[in-house]
């Protein structure tokens, strides 16, 4: 509900999107508030157990807007052909996402946002779920996870012609997975920031830019056979990229 178009880019992309857009890039645009207020829901149920609420809401003055997006999902324990083990298993996901505008004047404009997810889904022996475990009926796994992370945008318009844009993104995730017998958790913190210039000319358009990764993960309860699988880095990009224009 908070998708306004869908780009596909062919081609090697890598010196405007980095080193892994070797083949082309998918681009999801998120909507932006309108002058005139707009709110949307969605209300959807199915036979095997599903219900699925979703509501987003823009609007926008002349110096600020906002938009929300409110989504909750359920599914539950379903065995579609019947060998006692769950084809869909029982989950509840409930994700936030507050956006705000800030158009200090024609040349300048600010985005900040953060998005919370919660997602608790349980699969398994269909008994074990709904019943309770037994020693017949013993084998489950539960998957907990929720995830924050913040957006950060600033356009900057120079006389028409450059463009100065810097992008900022912290996410927050944490896992839990529960097995009978062991259980997995585990935390990750990563970042992507960028900094480019779009220069148009005559005839050819530059961009430079430059951009940084960090993530860190750690695993709270290692056990003593595998050891602590955690891991941290930081990756650094510069690039140009030139497109001619006309001939």
């Amino acid at each position: 509900m908070d998708l306004k178009q869908v780009e596909l880019i062919k081609g090697s992309s890598s010196a405007l999107y980095g080193g892994d857009t070797i083949a082309g890039i998918i681009n999801l645009v998120s909507k932006q508030p309108g002058r005139e207020p707009e709110f949307s829901a969605i209300l959807n149920a199915t036979h095997k157990g599903a219900a699925d609420v979703s509501a987003w809401y823009g609007a926008r003055s002349e110096k600020a807007g906002v938009t929300m997006l409110i989504t909750h999902n359920t599914q539950q324990a379903y065995d579609v052909d019947g060998d006692g083990f769950t084809d869909l298993p029982t989950f509840r996901l409930i994700n936030l996402n507050p956006r705000l505008f800030w158009y200090l004047n024609e040349e300048t404009t600010i985005v900040a946002g953060v998005n919370l997810t919660v997602d608790d889904r349980t699969g398994g022996d269909i008994r074990a779920i709904k019943e309770g475990p037994t020693p017949a009926h013993l084998f489950t796994e539960r998957n907990q996870s929720n995830r924050t992370f913040t957006t950060f945008q600033l356009d900057r318009r120079f006389d028409e012609k450059g463009v100065l844009r810097i992008k900022n993104s912290v996410n927050w995730f944490n896992r839990t997975i529960t097995l009978p017998g062991s259980q997995f958790v585990g935390r990750q913190v990563a970042s992507f920031s960028e900094v480019s210039y779009l220069l148009p000319t005559a005839h050819h358009t530059t961009v430079f830019g430059g951009n940084a990764w960090t993530d860190q993960f750690t695993e709270t309860n290692a056990q003593p056979q595998t050891g602590p699988r955690n891991y941290a880095y930081t990756t650094l990009v510069w690039a140009r990229s030139c497109r001619m224009i006309g001939n």
